[in-house]
């Protein structure tokens, strides 16, 4: 909800409180309107603070970007504005608890620590989306990944694949194209004993558009599309042919080792 949202709302609800003021009879609503008057203007006043993620730390942003011309910077401080605002309020909230305000202290101590978190939160996220724009799949993928055979039995895959490479999980060729991925976390809810006469092709995940991309796609667009089908990877597939696989654990890599050499930091 915006500010003016809560504004508006805030001055609905006094209207109405003051509206039953007249009527001695309804003391009780009067009360209800009032507080919902005073908690919508609270609300619209607290959303304006300049820390970010918050609408008017988004409004600082957006005069920092416009004079700095670097949304990364403008990011950087606003968000570091949030943390230090969502600090001042836990330390405001142990001061109403020391004071003898228990549960007004225990509340303002959760918003401060949600509002450092959130602030955290979206400048690494607005980070890695700056680290990732323009960087297609093809140029981070895996070329010549290791890859299984359907036939491969269960527990051959954990011994020779899964505790050789240490990866997490291995595209599945049958014919010289991809029919699946065999992930740690299929072989994992497959019991020891099923383990020894399964095959690779019993378990594995088969192959659809979820777990399949192309190398021109955008890698943040491949992060995304991981994220829907809750997988650690998905095959790059190109004319039909396996070309690469592309990991969470991968792409994590590059944007630590790129954050170092361009110098982005995190929050305080």
């Amino acid at each position: 909800m915006t500010p003016l949202s809560s504004f508006a709302l805030a001055l609905l609800f006094w209207l109405i409180y003051k509206a039953l003021a007249l009527e001695s009879s309804a003391s009780l609503w009067n009360a209800v309107f009032r507080y919902l008057s005073f908690i919508n203007l609270a609300l619209a006043v607290f959303n304006l603070l300049p820390g970010f993620p918050l609408d008017g730390g988004r409004l600082f942003r957006a005069v920092l970007w416009k004079r700095s011309g670097d949304i990364d910077q403008a990011t950087a401080r606003a968000a570091d504005l949030g943390t230090t605002l969502g600090w001042a309020m836990v330390a405001l909230g142990g001061l109403e608890i020391f004071g003898g305000a228990l549960l007004g202290g225990i509340w303002l101590i959760f918003i401060g620590l949600f509002l450092r978190f959130a602030a955290t939160s979206e400048y690494r996220g607005t980070i890695v989306a700056h680290l990732l724009q323009h960087v297609p799949v093809g140029s981070i993928m895996a070329r010549d990944p290791v890859t299984l055979s359907p036939d491969t039995p269960v527990v051959d895959a954990v011994e020779q694949y899964f505790l050789k490479y240490g990866y997490g999980g291995f595209p599945v060729i049958a014919n010289g194209s991809v029919i699946g991925i065999l992930s740690l976390s299929q072989v994992r809810i497959c019991s020891p004993e099923d383990r020894a006469h399964k095959k690779v092709s019993d378990i594995m995940r088969a192959l659809d558009p979820a777990i399949e991309t192309a190398p021109q796609l955008n890698a943040m667009e491949a992060v995304r599309k991981m994220n829907e089908a809750d997988s650690g990877r998905l095959v790059v597939v190109e004319d039909g042919k396996l070309v690469g696989l592309i990991t969470r654990s991968g792409v994590m890599r590059f944007i630590q080792i790129r954050a170092q050499l361009e110098g982005k930091t995190g929050t305080k």
